[in-house]
This record gives structure tokens, sequence and C-alpha cells, in this order.
């Protein structure tokens, strides 16, 4: 390192690195050190935030041993973070019960209310969503406020379980199609031929499996008119449902505003949204409520980054 700093900088500033201690145990200090001042500063955004959302998996290292992952969606400024929590093995078994007390344990042991958690976020199998013995169940038992959620990546797979048999077939239909093209070059290749001809935009689809559900709502993109307002509060549009008339006359209030509009086309939507929460308290918390959530699938991709030191596949 000193010799790389000589050459790159010069000798003055490789004398100033000679002199700082590189051990094991230095570095070793100061990493830990790192990690517990970044972790100060999250508890404390925490504790000042009114609001946070969650979201939990675990999954199985290459040793056998099961790691919980907790992440946090919180509003910092005028802006929503999101950052991991919490990292931690389970030592013994991998409930329910186990999990919640794993995650309530680190919450009282830094006076985090559990009042303010909004929203939990999980992967839906039998130990996080139980209506008993489920972590989840536990998180809404100490969170009044608390709702819960799938990942984006179950909620399809739950969406095409429970889709009726008419509809069922015509997916099933549309997926050996897909499947047939994708599955054979040659096919493939015609296929793009066809497209170019026709003028179409894109020229390649997506080969379906039971795993990837994801790919399905490529297709069959879903809509959801409820939010329409959050994502566009400038659009000409009914009166939403969860709105009451005086929200609903405050939203129409933010579209007579030239400058607010300015502004969103300009920002980002949490932003536009965030620095609106004093004039329109109300209005703002139930953007909130729908902005907060996870909606994506981060701590599924965060596992395999876990085992790809090792082997170059995915956790089961």
């Amino acid at each position: 390192m000193t010799e790389i700093v000589r050459c790159m900088i010069g000798e003055e500033a490789a004398k100033k690195i000679a002199t700082v201690q590189c051990s094991n145990n230095t570095i070793s200090d100061r990493i830990h050190k790192i990690s517990d001042h970044i972790e100060d500063q999250l508890i404390k955004r925490l504790k000042s935030c009114k609001l946070f959302a969650i979201k939990l998996d675990k999954s199985t290292d290459v040793a056998g041993l099961s790691i919980l992952l907790v992440f946090v969606r919180y509003i910092f400024e005028t802006s929503i973070e999101e950052d991991l929590l919490l990292c931690t093995p389970l030592d013994t078994n991998t409930t329910g019960e186990e999990i919640f007390k794993v995650i309530d344990s680190y919450m009282n042991k830094h006076q985090v209310d559990w009042v303010k958690c909004i929203d939990v976020c999980s992967d839906g199998a039998a130990a996080m969503v139980g209506k008993i013995k489920g972590t989840v169940t536990r998180i809404k038992n100490v969170a009044p406020k608390c709702h819960s959620s799938y990942c984006v990546l179950h909620r399809h797979a739950l969406v095409s379980k429970k889709m009726p048999l008419e509809l069922k077939q015509v997916l099933n239909e549309a997926v050996c199609i897909v499947n047939y093209i994708k599955s054979r070059p040659l096919q493939s290749r015609l296929f793009k031929k066809v497209c170019e001809e026709i003028g179409s935009q894109h020229y390649s689809v997506l080969l379906h499996t039971e795993i990837r559900w994801l790919s399905r709502e490529k297709y069959f993109p879903a809509t959801n008119n409820d939010v329409d307002w959050i994502q566009n509060p400038f659009m000409n549009q009914k009166k939403p449902a969860m709105l009451s008339m005086l929200e609903y006359e405050q939203l129409i209030e933010i579209k007579s505003m030239s400058y607010l509009k300015q502004k969103f086309e300009s920002g980002s939507l949490n932003e536009f949204w965030i620095e609106l929460k004093d004039e329109y308290p109300s209005l703002v918390e139930k953007t909130i409520f729908t902005l907060l959530p996870f909606v994506t699938t981060i701590v599924r991709l965060v596992f395999p980054l876990m085992r790809i030191q090792k082997i170059n596949t995915e956790i089961d």
C-alpha cells in the first residue's frame, strides 16, 4: 500500500500512510467502530421518525446456519430511506415465536417503539404469517397500526393460484406459447423476424417457469386505480374511495397550484408528498401508508450475495 501511494501521490503521502497501523486487530476494531456508528445513526433516525416499515426474510447459508435479515424503510427529512436494520443468525429454532423474540429483543434493546411500525413484508412462509404463532401476527399484537404484505414476487404467485379457471386456462395457453418460442432457437429467430416485419417494439419473450412468477406480470400488468392519485395527483380523476371529502378538496387544491406541479415533475414522488406533510397532514399520512411499505424483492437479492463467496449458486 505504501509503495502504491508513493507512486501515485508522492513521498510525503507515503510517509503518512506508513504511520497508520494496519494489523488485523486494528483493522477489525475500526470496522466494528464504523459499524457501531452506522447502527447508532440508524437507531436515532428510527426514534425520530413518525412511521416505519420492515421487511423480513430468512434463509440458510452453506454451513446450514439460518440467517435472519430485517430491512427498514423510514422517513428521513424529505425522503424515504431504506437500510439494513438487522442481520443475525438463528442458532436454535426458526419458528415464528423465535424470530419475533430476536426482533423484539433488538427493538427493546435500542428503545425503538413498535407503535410506529405500519407494515411488515414477508415471503408468506408459515413461520412468518401463521394466524396464531406467526411472526407477523405477533408483530401486529404489539403494533396496532401495522398491516402485512407479501413481497412482489410472491404476490403474483398467490394471484395466479387463486385465478378463476377460465383465466387460468388463458394464462396457461399463453405460457405454453411463450415457452415453445423461447425454448427453441429457430422459433425464437423466426419470432424476432416476424416482430421486425410488423414493426413491433419488442422482439423477445421471457421463459416462464413456476419459480419465475414475476415474469407473468410482464404480460399481465396489474393496475390499481385507488392509488393513481398518489402516483400523479394532477391527473383528472374521480374522488378516490379512500379519501374523505375534506381530503379530496385538499387534493383538488394541490392540483390547482402550478408551482407544485413543477415541483412534482422535477423531483421524486416521495419527496413531493413528504414536503406537503405540514400543510396537508391527513392527506399525506394516507400517501405515506402506501409509499412506505416494501414493494421490492431486495431481501431475496441479498442472500445469493452471501453464498456466492463460496459457490456460484443461489441459496435454497
